[in-house]
């Protein structure tokens, strides 16, 4: 079967929070864990606002959702105390370049279903959501929690993300990835 990457529409939500659901760290045993995970919450609010921000994508094999992937602007109005914490963090340092709020936008979450694992699929999703943000944006930050480590080798080794910080919030250390959005996989 064919791979497909597209921006999702509604009728992918019910979809797109299952698999979350099946993914999230708060819904696997310890031992589970080791394959990923997410720890966002996405509701149906939250994935239109998403998608009306042309920033959640879809992968697909058939029918069948094999991944998803979101992106957004930063949120500068201070709601959102998770992004105050990222934002007093910058400017931060790519390759000799400074990441601002200005110059780049929020990566993820993003989950490829365990059955998918392993076929390229997270990279024609980032590569989607680099296409889409490029006009705007030159650089992607994103967010791993420090225990997800098959995501963060899939983010640094497979996709070239560098580790650009850390930073602690709500009790969790979060390692902070920066990527170039004209560079391709």
């Amino acid at each position: 079967m064919l791979l497909s990457v597209q921006p999702a529409n509604s009728s992918d939500f019910p979809a797109i929070i299952e698999l979350q659901e099946r993914n999230h760290l708060s819904n696997l045993a310890e031992n589970a864990r080791d394959d990923g995970f997410v720890t966002t919450y996405l509701d149906t609010p939250k994935l239109e606002f998403l998608r009306a921000q042309n920033g959640l994508f879809i992968a697909k094999i058939g029918a069948e959702l094999a991944g998803f992937a979101c992106a957004q602007n930063w949120d500068l109005s201070g709601t959102n105390a998770f992004h105050r914490a990222v934002l007093s963090g910058f400017p931060l340092n790519l390759k000799n370049s400074a990441i601002t709020a200005e110059n780049s936008f929020l990566y993820g979450p993003v989950c490829v279903a365990a059955s998918f694992r392993g076929r390229g699929i997270l990279g024609d999703l980032i590569e989607a959501v680099k296409a889409a943000f490029r006009p705007r944006y030159n650089f992607g930050v994103s967010f791993i929690d420090h225990r997800n480590l098959r995501s963060l080798a899939a983010h640094t080794r497979k996709l070239g993300f560098q580790i650009v910080g850390e930073l602690p919030f709500d009790d969790t250390i979060y390692h902070v990835l920066g990527f170039s959005t004209s560079s391709s996989l």
